[in-house]
């Protein structure tokens, strides 16, 4: 008993500076969301692999979406049409989304809705959210030239 009694502080040491020593990390890695980190010369696949729409395609209302994703249990793949509204991504305007289905495969395949009075260029955005808090945790985005759509 006083032997195991003498043991506990040592034990609560060692755990404690296990738990608080500095981790390292990957030279080199991306602190970004959706850009995949180096390991040993290969690249780690991307999340989310886009085949359609490609990039520069023109499209039109429903733009029809397919490719795959790698998902976590109880996160969704939504899908997003925005047109650009300047020459910063935050001037991008919403235009129309939807939530898509994904195979056992991880396949996806969908359409995504939107409206838009005047052609232009515009944003194919996929993106992994978690449904519980609302967080985008990774995206694609696909450069196209939008149809007007009513």
């Amino acid at each position: 008993m006083l032997r195991a009694l003498a043991l506990t502080p040592l034990l609560l040491v060692v755990i404690s500076t296990g738990c608080s020593r500095v981790r390292p990390t990957l030279e080199g890695a991306p602190a970004s969301l959706g850009n995949a980190p180096k390991l040993d010369g290969l690249e780690a696949p991307e999340p989310i692999s886009v085949e359609r729409p490609t990039a520069s395609e023109a499209v039109s209302s429903p733009v029809r979406v397919e490719g795959s994703v790698s998902l976590e249990p109880g996160r969704t793949l939504v899908g997003q049409v925005l047109s650009r509204e300047g020459d910063d991504a935050a001037d991008d305007r919403w235009r129309g989304n939807a939530l898509l289905e994904i195979d056992d495969a991880g396949r996806f395949s969908g359409e995504i809705k939107y409206t838009l009075v005047e052609s232009g260029p515009g944003v194919i955005e996929l993106a992994i959210v978690d449904p519980a808090s609302g967080t985008m945790l990774q995206r694609k985005r696909v450069e196209v030239q939008l149809s007007t759509a009513p």
